[in-house]
């Protein structure tokens, strides 16, 4: 039921949710977090910047994680 990796001699035992591996982060991966939003506007281009947090022994994953993801759109002149 569960799978397990090993960190400086300490094991961690993570869920096991893709017979018989663990992946996109567990139960409950990024995509169930609610993110913080910044929106930046250039003159030809959006940014948006997404912001969460995972923190330590989150779905048994030792340390904390920032996490930012960025997404550039190009706007369309007419």
């Amino acid at each position: 039921m569960w799978r397990k990796i090993s960190i400086d001699g300490v094991d961690y035992d993570l869920a096991k949710n893709y017979n018989p591996h663990q992946g996109h982060g567990g139960d409950k991966g990024f995509n169930s977090k609610i993110w913080d939003v910044k929106i930046l506007e250039e003159e030809n281009n959006v940014i948006l910047k997404l912001y969460t947090k995972s923190l330590d022994m989150e779905e048994n994953y030792p340390g904390n994680l920032d996490l930012c993801v960025t997404s550039k759109y190009m706007k369309i002149i007419k």
